[in-house]
């Protein structure tokens, strides 16, 4: 069965001295969601780290609790460079293929490969 994992974040130690990143798997959500991620600052950054996003052709949902913003993200083309500096506080929930237009009536091609700020 497919499954992406976002790995840059195993093979950076850079990236793993800062930052704390965890997927888990709800049976509850199998229908619908890849799984549920967190990434946290392990303290506020003095500096710049970089997290590779790998193009898996999931939508996530993003919650930035630190800027109080839901955005969406997805990416099939090419490695998204996305820089962290500060305080870092994410959740998402990584859609399995389809599943975004299931909950939003919105063409997965609208969403990929861009980001859509949802509410601030």
């Amino acid at each position: 069965m497919y499954y992406p994992k976002q790995i840059p974040y195993l093979l950076d130690k850079e990236f793993k001295k800062y930052i704390e990143y965890v997927e888990y798997k709800l049976e509850e959500l199998e229908n619908y969601c890849m799984c549920i991620w967190e990434m946290k600052s392990k303290q506020s950054l003095d500096k710049t780290v970089s997290n590779q996003i790998l193009p898996d052709s999931c939508i996530d949902i993003v919650v930035d609790f630190v800027n109080g913003t839901i955005c969406f993200a997805g990416f099939s083309k090419e490695t998204q460079d996305f820089q962290l500096s500060q305080k870092i506080d994410y959740m998402g929930v990584r859609l399995k293929p389809g599943s975004f237009y299931s909950f939003f009536q919105i063409g997965a091609d609208k969403i990929m490969d861009k980001w859509f700020l949802f509410v601030r």
